[in-house]
């Protein structure tokens, strides 16, 4: 055992804490990891070599029982040894001569690492990564009391607790090394103990310390991508990911995100998307030639029982540019959006000839301002097969022989996409859906029919589900989200710690929330398929099993899901308004006689109040048993 140096003294730790384990630092190594505190084999200066037997050894960080499991099972994924890695410990005393600290809010815990740190930490010059192994560590060089979990596999700018001034966190999603004297990472691991509480740690473990290998060749993290918040330019691509930011007491959505295979990053506001799909006077322009005039009219609108809002045949086919255009055939003058248009209008339009049916391109998405073209009062249905695609949408015009083609438009369902055969045969073939994928798609699908084309029929994987079914685990309650770093967590944020190739920003949702709802679609689009390890998609086909269960099982609940949501619980309101009086008022003598037994205001619903007055007050001991919570 070594003695304390002088240094050590004025540390609160001084005179508790037993023995020294000084660091281990080597120059030239390019990692440096701090782990917590030194155990008994590393005050006493012995190296555990397994089967219940040790040598003698200097007194340096991890050499005990937790040091030969990192070094033989966890070092080897980075490439690396223990002659290429700088080892320290965070405290270097073993305080009350136990290997556990005290909890981690304490102050007096907080001033031992400032203190220690300032006396004897030394890093290489050569360090270019610093590996936080635990909670602890996680603090001394990051300054975060909080969160360990939620940045367990990314990393963190190097922001020492011990330094004069601590650096605000960037508002951006951090890549280091983007921008001139960016701090060193902070790369973020469970402490190697932990693993042997929590066995479903495991498999995140292991999985970090192969992604340390790839953190220092420089092929991760990934820059993030530039974002694109003009609604003109958004392009739904097969394979995509969304996600929505919205107002959970109303439902309001705020705004929405895209991210493509090709990294393409979309985050369009709510109120920008309103504002283009409602000036039609871009739609127009975008489709019809730069000399023609646009001016407003006032159309005539249906009664409510001739509309019919499961589109017609016809406009479904048009081009989504085309969004909101009337339709007027044989005598029917009344104009309304597409969405609207009666069947017995494209009956009509399906059973005229070409010559004498005409579309009234009237736009109707705003009510208020629709447009007319002056030498265009009616175009022949025919004309529109020669208009451009917008590049926004896979609809495809019409067929420049329709309506001759007309039996074969009676094979296309209700909300499909209709896709265009070859060359040779131009007629509508198979619906094919659009593919997309999201987290916990439940929430977020039931915006996409106010988001996408008009009838377009969707595929939407989603991530969340698929992890439940590859890495199952116990469920986690809300209050415990984020907080467990095991296998049974299935938030963004943990999948994003094991795929996603950019680095942590679920930390940015308020003071950065572009970038924040940008990189949710994008690291949803990582978790799913381009992302590390090939993402949950590449992990369902080598596992073809747990694929059935999801595909057939799981994914077919979203639905189901859906319609739950929607149509809601029948409650008698009467009745339960009567039994939550009740409940509130026996809550309420209970608490008056808690307060009157205990002769202060004892609030039974603090868990700190209560706690305090059993342990405290009362002296009741704590029992622990094995699975209680």
């Amino acid at each position: 055992m070594l003695l304390k140096p002088p240094e050590c003294e004025g540390c609160p730790a001084y005179g508790d804490g037993q023995g020294f384990v000084p660091d281990n630092m080597k120059e030239g190594t390019e990692i440096c990891l701090i782990a917590q505190g030194p155990g008994s084999d590393e005050e006493a200066g012995r190296r555990y070599l397994g089967n219940e037997t040790w040598e003698p050894h200097s007194c340096v960080p991890l050499i005990g029982k937790t040091g030969r499991v990192w070094e033989r099972g966890y070092l080897p994924l980075a490439g690396l040894d223990r002659s290429e890695v700088s080892t320290g410990n965070i405290i270097r005393c073993r305080w009350n001569h136990k290997d556990k600290l005290p909890p981690i809010n304490q102050k007096v815990v907080q001033q031992a690492i400032k203190h220690c740190n300032r006396a004897h930490f030394r890093p290489p010059a050569s360090t270019k990564v610093f590996v936080a192994m635990g909670e602890y560590a996680f603090l001394g060089l990051t300054s975060l009391q909080h969160d360990f979990n939620g940045w367990r596999g990314y990393v963190h700018p190097y922001r020492p607790l011990h330094a004069e001034t601590v650096p605000p966190l960037p508002t951006r999603v951090w890549t280091p090394g983007q921008v001139p004297g960016d701090p060193l990472p902070v790369y973020v691991v469970h402490h190697i103990a932990r693993i042997f509480r929590e066995p479903e740690a495991e498999l995140p473990a292991k999985r970090d310390w192969n992604k340390l290998a790839q953190l220092l060749a420089g092929k991760w993290p990934e820059p993030m991508p530039p974002i694109e918040t003009n609604p003109e330019k958004l392009v739904w691509a097969p394979g995509s990911a969304f996600d929505t930011e919205f107002i959970p007491e109303t439902g309001q959505l705020i705004r929405f995100s895209v991210a493509n295979p090709d990294r393409q990053v979309f985050v369009i506001e709510w109120a920008d998307m309103i504002q283009y799909r409602h000036d039609s006077t871009k739609i127009l322009q975008r489709v019809l030639p730069e000399t023609t005039q646009i001016v407003p009219v006032y159309p005539m609108w249906p009664t409510p029982d001739t509309q019919c809002h499961s589109s017609g045949l016809v406009s479904r086919l048009l081009p989504e540019g085309l969004r909101g255009m009337g339709q007027a055939a044989q005598g029917q003058t009344s104009v309304q959006s597409y969405a609207e248009v009666p069947e017995s209008v494209v009956s009509s339009l399906l059973q005229t000839d070409a010559s004498k049916t005409r579309v009234h391109p009237t736009f109707s998405l705003h009510r208020t301002h629709p447009y007319t073209i002056p030498g265009y009062g009616t175009l022949p249905i025919e004309a529109l097969s020669n208009l451009p695609e917008t590049g926004r949408s896979r609809t495809r015009p019409l067929p420049s022989d329709w309506p001759s083609a007309g039996p074969a438009l009676l094979t296309v369902q209700p909300g499909h996409w209709a896709a265009r055969g070859s060359d040779s045969d131009p007629g509508p073939s198979e619906c094919i859906p659009l593919k997309l994928v999201a987290h916990h798609a439940a929430v977020d699908i039931p915006y996409l029919s106010v988001l996408l084309p008009n009838g377009t029929v969707i595929d939407v994987d989603c991530s969340m589900m698929a992890h439940a079914c590859l890495w199952t685990g116990r469920v986690e309650t809300d209050d415990q989200k984020g907080k467990q770093g095991g296998a049974s967590s299935h938030t963004l944020n943990f999948l994003g710690s094991i795929y996603a190739r950019i680095n942590r920003w679920k930390h940015l949702a308020r003071i950065a929330p572009r970038q924040y709802s940008g990189a949710d679609a994008l690291g949803t689009m990582d978790a799913w398929a381009t992302g590390l390890h090939g993402g949950l998609s590449g992990e369902l086909a080598r596992d073809p099993q747990t694929k059935w269960v999801y595909e057939n099982l799981q994914k077919p609940l979203v639905p189901i899901v859906l319609r739950a949501h929607k149509r809601g619980i029948a409650t008698d309101q009467k009745a339960a308004q009567v039994a939550l009086r009740a409940i509130r008022e026996e809550q309420q003598a209970f608490e008056m006689r808690a307060q009157a037994y205990a002769g202060w205001p004892l609030n039974l619903r603090s868990p700190a109040h209560v706690a305090f007055w059993i342990y405290t007050i009362e002296q009741v001991k704590a029992r622990r048993k094995f699975g209680a919570r």
